[in-house]
């Protein structure tokens, strides 16, 4: 009988015992897979990390300093936070380009100014400017921009133009800065609170200057590593970088490179203008939330929160739902505003994942789907609906050939009729398909796959006929479904 051995060499000749040491049975079920994510952000001039290149990032203070404080990438990171605090994240700071968006915030008096407080809600965050009686319109304007640039996290600088005229302007360029809104009383008593404008003083705003630009994001893919990055945001949503995204996904989910990952990014605007740019997409490797009609939130900050949600349920099981997860920080919509049951149907048919608000107003995953839409002859196809099922895809992928390569890691390959010994490191399609099946019951125990009847008499496993080298693998997974719909027939009896 022969044993295989890695380290004891057999034409020793000294005395002694020797002993190497064999982990390959050491192992028992799945192992944890470490999760990672990445936050693609745009930077200041003050930021602290080159331009297009990686970090890794463990707090809010540390986006800030990499990303500079009030940048987009540093807005992201804080969204994710609140959403996601145990997944390892890494961001990559793109530089900031492009025309920035100038806010013009007009302020008008009649009369004189009563006491109160303006309530101003700057790019989704609540800033408050206290009023005193007999304040005039520059006093006001003067106060105001001084709310905007005392807070250094605010995505705005604030200048006074005039006696009532104060101008915003976003310290990142590009065109998503459009999704940056300044709003007024946003809580005001016909939403259920208490918000108004002090006696005699009214404000408005208006967008005088648009983004435009958007960075180009090739530099920024060129610095991502050739490594797994589970869960990723992507908050460029024009065409030119969509495109560029697209291709990437597409080549990390290559069977050559199998690098993974799900991305995530956010859309917001009228229910055709968001369905219009859905139907534009067809990527299964990527999941675009609704940002709502006015986007109190920004559309990055939409992504980052559902990204925070979305990853850490699908770190505990990546099969489970995500309907009616809470949308940390994120400013729901207004009644007036929310989309009906059909325009969210409507959407989710154009690759659009959707939201709904609760009666206590709190900003809930509706449900998570992907870009996917059509296959490659054009037809409508629902195979990658669901971003469970491109997660499951890739969890599959990844434990599979975790399993195979801790089970025979330096191993030859024979037929199943070749006659050798037990301690041989040799496998064989039969102790292959063999080990496949443990795979899969391991799995269906976690409640990712199903039905392992179907799995066994369906399973393949053979020797490569050209490569003697390779062993060859059909493997019929059932996925498990989500739970979404109950549909009943109430069928009642008059007596």
């Amino acid at each position: 009988m022969a044993i295989s051995f890695n380290q004891v060499d057999p034409s020793n000749r000294n005395p002694g015992a020797y002993m190497e040491f064999d982990s390959t049975r050491a192992l028992r079920g799945l192992q944890q897979i470490q999760r990672k994510a990445l936050i693609i952000g745009q930077k200041t001039s003050a930021g602290t990390l080159a331009d297009n290149t990686i970090a890794l990032c463990t707090s809010g203070d540390q986006a800030k300093t990499l990303g500079g404080v009030g940048s987009m990438l540093a807005d992201m990171y804080e969204y994710w936070e609140k959403n996601n605090k145990n997944i390892e994240t890494h961001v990559i700071a793109v530089p900031n380009s492009g025309t920035a968006q100038v806010q013009r915030v007009s302020v008008s008096l009649a009369g004189t100014a009563g006491a109160g407080t303006i309530h101003s809600y700057i790019g989704g965050r609540k800033k408050s400017t206290s009023v005193s009686a007999g304040d005039s319109a520059g006093t006001i304007a003067t106060n105001f921009a001084s709310t905007v640039n005392d807070d250094t996290d605010l995505l705005f600088d604030a200048s006074v133009v005039n006696v009532s005229l104060v101008d915003l302007t976003a310290k990142n360029g590009g065109l998503w800065t459009d999704s940056l809104k300044v709003i007024f009383n946003y809580r005001a008593e016909n939403y259920g609170g208490t918000e108004k404008f002090p006696t005699n003083v009214t404000l408005s705003s208006a967008i005088t200057v648009n983004g435009s630009g958007n960075p180009d994001i090739t530099d920024a893919i060129a610095g991502i590593p050739d490594e797994r990055y589970d869960f990723i945001i992507q908050p460029y949503t024009d065409d030119a970088n969509m495109d560029l995204w697209d291709a990437e996904m597409t080549n990390r989910h290559d069977a050559m490179v199998q690098l993974e990952g799900h991305s995530f990014n956010a859309y917001g605007g009228t229910t055709s203008a968001v369905g219009t740019w859905g139907n534009d997409r067809n990527s299964q490797y990527n999941t675009t939330m609704d940002a709502g009609v006015n986007e109190y939130t920004p559309a990055h900050g939409w992504a980052g929160a559902y990204a925070g949600q979305a990853s850490t349920s699908a770190t505990q099981d990546v099969a489970l739902p995500w309907q009616g997860l809470e949308l940390i920080g994120v400013l729901p919509d207004h009644p007036e505003d929310e989309r009906t049951f059909s325009e969210r149907n409507t959407l989710m048919y154009d690759g659009i994942a959707t939201h709904k608000i609760s009666s206590s107003g709190a900003v809930l995953i509706n449900r998570g789907c992907t870009n996917y839409q059509k296959n490659s002859f054009d037809q409508p196809d629902a195979s990658w609906l669901d971003s469970q099922t491109a997660l499951t895809a890739s969890y599959c992928r990844i434990t599979f050939n975790q399993w195979m390569l801790t089970k025979f890691p330096r191993h030859k390959l024979a037929d199943d009729t070749a006659v050798f010994s037990a301690g041989q490191f040799i496998v064989t399609p039969k102790i292959a398909k063999a080990e496949a099946i443990a795979w899969f019951v391991e799995l269906e125990e976690a409640g990712i796959l199903e039905n392992v009847a179907q799995f066994k008499s369906e399973l393949i496993v053979e020797r490569n006929g050209v490569d003697p080298n390779r062993l060859d693998f059909v493997l019929p997974t059932d996925f498990v479904n989500q739970m979404r719909i109950f549909a009943s027939r109430l069928s009642f009896i008059l007596n």
